[in-house]
């Protein structure tokens, strides 16, 4: 197995490619307006640093933006949203077509 991890180092995005990334994800909420929080700013930074994975990163801000939903009495969601997580897994993708 020893060959596989090396192939899975090999495919992870570099420090600077991950902070680019999430710099466009981030910036892409802001031109919809979107103000993303603090926690994901702060855990965007973690991934950054190498601290955690991508996939971290999401379950935990899907999971804090999933706490903020406020459900109305007819079901639809408010407040919460999930910005710039989504976001960065498609600018992360390296085959664009």
């Amino acid at each position: 197995m020893e060959d596989y991890e090396q192939y899975i180092r090999a495919t992870e995005p570099s420090r600077r490619e991950r902070e680019e990334n999430w710099r466009t994800a981030i910036g892409l909420q802001a031109v919809d307006q979107l103000h993303t929080s603090d926690y994901l700013r702060e855990t965007a930074q973690r991934n950054i640093e190498g601290e955690i994975s991508i996939e971290e990163a999401q379950s935990l801000i899907r999971n804090y933006y999933e706490s903020k939903t406020v459900r109305t009495p007819r079901g639809r969601r408010d407040g919460g949203g999930r910005p710039g997580g989504r976001k960065y897994i498609t600018n992360s993708e390296t085959d664009f077509c």
